[in-house]
């Protein structure tokens, strides 16, 4: 009887230690995939995040040179703002008012086109910025 017992536990044991690998050798399975996956993951995200990357610098450069071509309509603004100055004080010592002249449209229309740049680098930096 104390045979059979044995034979039992060790048949038992046997049992046990098959369910265990199997259930070992799935987790292992799964973990693998689970691997697999996240490298996945990984790639694709290094792969966005240098199409993002590529993006925000080429955005930079365009940035940097709304900011240089802001730059010189400022100074087209001072030089256009110089000019009108002068010509209205010559357009008063002959006796013209300035804003019923043809220079003054100029002007008008001179400033008109230096805001748009402005407008067009706020938009730009405003977006950017989203």
């Amino acid at each position: 009887m104390i045979d059979e017992i044995t034979r039992a536990l060790n048949s038992k044991s046997d049992k046990v230690d098959l369910k265990a690998e199997k259930i070992e050798l799935g987790l292992v399975e799964d973990l693998k995939s689970l691997e697999s996956e996240a490298k996945k993951l990984v790639s694709e995200s290094n792969k966005d995040f240098n199409k993002a990357l590529g993006m925000a610098k080429e955005i930079g450069g365009m940035i940097d040179a709304q900011t240089e071509v802001n730059k010189k309509a400022v100074g087209l603004e001072k030089i256009a703002s110089s000019k009108w100055k002068e010509y209205q004080s010559k357009a008063k010592e002959l006796g013209i008012d300035p804003r019923s002249t043809d220079a003054f449209k100029n002007h008008e229309g001179v400033l008109s086109q230096l805001l748009q740049v402005n407008n067009g680098i706020e938009q730009a930096v405003r977006i950017y910025i989203k």
